[in-house]
């Protein structure tokens, strides 16, 4: 009778609580959404960035159906003011519309971002799964091996090593004619941006491998005869996606900076294709003609930005389970 009257007292405790904090039934995801609901700043920062990357896609379509205009067609207004023959932002120096212009510009940046991001990504998590699950076991010298490159790499200045690569790359491929240099231009930023960019990420993931390789679940796949790959990507990799999400948004928001600086040195893109960051170096020559063309690139590039680190930020507050706890 004593143990159906604590039965049913427990039970009853249970009800309550889960009553006062339906938390307690919740998991950890769905506690995620609802803390980034609350958090106003970063989903205005996640509309910017869904809006300004919606503009550069649709692009050509807003640009020749909508403006009628093109970016690459030149007319004799040079330097012509806002709503100027049909220019929301005027023309540039050689007659080209501005606001098409920074459209297709933000279509390049944004996209060689977001791809070199996703590419650096799959490595630095590839090889931080292996480096921190082989960490102190038979094929320790694996981690050894990737710490070591690691530290060697970081350990040259990282502007100096893209200039120097992409200016190698971007000569060999100006042997080949205007047109391969261009679409060359844009692959061999996005393959060296990728390939130097996953170090952090690397450390990031090799530290929660370590840490997750020791958990229960991880004995009882072994136990169950999975093997190490299945382990590392079927088994841990889920519970590292929480790094990866924010590691993405912030490293998008570091390539566009990194894409920018190249290309304003005049080592990125090249002309005619605009950029973010060659459309800042045009922008030296418009003191004094076309004050309405300055700083535009600038702005853009500062604004996505800002808001990529305030997502990363607010992501990693909503998806911490010690934030979420508390």
């Amino acid at each position: 009778m004593s143990t159906e009257t604590t039965a049913g007292q427990s039970t009853g405790q249970i009800i309550e609580l889960s009553s006062v904090n339906p938390e307690i039934n919740q998991g950890l995801w769905h506690l995620a959404l609802r803390r980034l609901r609350r958090d106003y700043l970063t989903i205005i920062a996640i509309v910017v960035v869904l809006a300004l990357a919606l503009l550069s896609l649709l692009a050509p379509v807003i640009s020749k159906n909508i403006l009628h205009v093109d970016y690459t067609r030149t007319s004799r207004t040079t330097y012509a003011g806002i709503d100027t023959e049909g220019h929301i932002l005027g023309t540039d120096d050689i007659g080209r519309d501005y606001f098409a212009r920074l459209l297709y510009g933000g279509r390049v940046s944004i996209g060689i971002a977001f791809t070199a991001a996703i590419f650096s990504l799959v490595i630095g998590v590839s090889v931080g799964l292996i480096a921190g699950f082989y960490h102190g076991g038979r094929l320790r010298f694996i981690d050894d091996f990737v710490m070591w490159f690691i530290t060697t790499l970081n350990s040259i200045p990282t502007l100096y090593l893209l200039i120097t690569l992409v200016a190698v790359l971007n000569g060999r491929s100006g042997s080949g004619g205007v047109g391969s240099s261009i679409s060359l231009s844009v692959l061999s930023l996005i393959l060296i941006l990728g390939f130097l960019g996953w170090t952090g990420t690397t450390r990031l993931v090799r530290g929660e491998a370590l840490s997750q390789r020791e958990r229960e679940y991880v004995m009882a796949a072994r136990v169950m005869g999975a093997n190490d790959l299945r382990i590392m990507f079927i088994h841990i990799l889920p519970n590292v996606f929480s790094i990866i999400i924010v590691t993405l948004a912030i490293d998008i928001g570091a390539l566009i900076l990194v894409e920018s600086t190249l290309s304003y040195l005049g080592l990125g893109v090249q002309e005619p294709v605009p950029s973010w960051g060659n459309m800042l170096t045009d922008a030296k020559s418009y003191y004094g003609k076309g004050n309405h063309l300055i700083g535009l690139p600038a702005v853009l590039v500062t604004v996505t930005v800002l808001c990529l680190y305030l997502i990363g930020d607010g992501l990693r507050d909503a998806i911490d389970p010690e934030t979420v706890r508390r």
